[in-house]
């Protein structure tokens, strides 16, 4: 199974947050680690400060690259979206089996 994973950029004392894996679904993989915060992609959106989604999930799968510089939006388990205030990096396509780090 193919999924995308994505860096984000450090924060300001310099630390790397863990790459998030992308199911094609938009599901979030190491849900161990994450427990349901978050547990969904949807999309992106090119201003942290404007509440828009500009890149839905399944453009960022057709094309990875177009969610670098900008900010993930994220679904939390029963309490809505949020934005993360952390540009993506970059994006990788991944040939793994998704199952080996979804839980």
């Amino acid at each position: 199974m193919t999924f995308i994973t994505f860096q984000q950029e450090s924060d300001a004392s310099g630390k790397r947050p863990w790459p998030m894996h992308i199911a094609e679904d938009g599901a979030v993989g190491n849900q161990r680690a994450y427990q349901g915060d978050p547990i969904a992609l949807i999309g992106f959106q090119a201003d942290v400060d404007v509440q828009h989604v500009d890149l839905l999930n399944k453009d960022f799968q057709a094309d990875p690259q177009l969610a670098v510089g900008m900010y993930p939006v994220f679904q939390e388990t029963g309490k809505g979206f949020y934005a993360d205030i952390r540009k993506v990096v970059s994006a990788t396509v991944v040939e793994q089996d998704f199952a080996a780090i979804a839980n």
